[in-house]
């Protein structure tokens, strides 16, 4: 899982830092230490992935960085098609009266 990459302006721009059970690596590149790491990131070469990985893996004490998207399921139908009810339900319920008030309005003036 790639979790920070070099910024522009330093010796490695656009390369990513990778960790999985074996630890830390450029991506397709050699290892790194945990030490690298950190001092990569303390002359601020690295933007992250997100904070929790930045701590994760900075933190020698925290468990090693996980997939932030584990855990996380993919919406199904039936949760999209409910968005999609209750988007097309409140749209009703704020164009009814509306149209309501032009027809009777219409009404009026025709009569």
């Amino acid at each position: 899982m790639i979790i920070a990459t070099f910024r522009e302006g330093t010796l490695a721009a656009g390369q990513t830092i990778e960790h999985d059970e074996s630890g830390f690596r450029l991506t397709g590149g050699p290892s790194l230490n945990a030490q690298q790491v950190q001092e990569y990131d303390a002359e601020g070469q690295l933007e992250w992935a997100s904070e929790t990985l930045r701590r994760s893996a900075l933190d020698p004490t925290s468990p090693p960085p996980s997939d932030p998207s584990a855990g996380r399921a993919e919406k199904s139908v039936g949760d999209k098609i409910f968005g999609g009810v209750v988007i097309a339900t409140i749209v009703l319920a704020i164009i009814t009266p509306i149209m309501w008030f032009i027809a009777l309005g219409y009404a009026v003036l025709t009569h």
